[in-house]
């Protein structure tokens, strides 16, 4: 595709969003906290009316592993991104949803061999919703 090896182009879309991130997250990440606080009560009523234990929860955390195009050669990054145990190479990533189908927090892309917890503190997602 474009004459470029499926690396090169995951390489290329990897820095583009990487440099999208960096500009413009700032705004993305300022209106989903907007939204959140206006609606967390309505979440929250949501979660404990089916009978959930907590009173105090508006969201679902996942974290799932993107795959990507093996990085050519052998570069260090190569065993950074490869997933021994789903065997492809990939990033992973976290993202909290509501009960409603809105993603409030995402965040990623990590390597591969970064545990869910440790995406979970590096996401500093208990400073935003404290």
């Amino acid at each position: 595709m474009f004459g470029k090896h499926a690396s090169a182009l995951s390489e290329i879309y990897c820095e583009a969003a990487g440099s999208l991130v960096e500009r413009r997250g700032k705004l993305k990440t300022n209106f989903q906290r907007e939204l959140l606080r206006s609606r967390a009560e309505l979440y929250s009523n949501a979660i404990e009316n089916r009978g959930a234990p907590l009173d105090s929860c508006v969201g679902f955390i996942y974290c799932t592993k993107i795959a990507m195009a093996r990085p050519r050669g052998r570069t260090p990054n190569q065993r950074v991104v490869y997933s021994g145990h789903k065997r492809f190479h990939c990033f992973s990533y976290q993202y909290i949803t509501t009960t409603n189908g809105f993603l409030f927090n995402i965040y990623g892309p990590e390597d591969e061999r970064r545990h869910d917890m440790t995406l979970y503190n590096k996401s500093g997602i208990d400073e935003e919703l404290s």
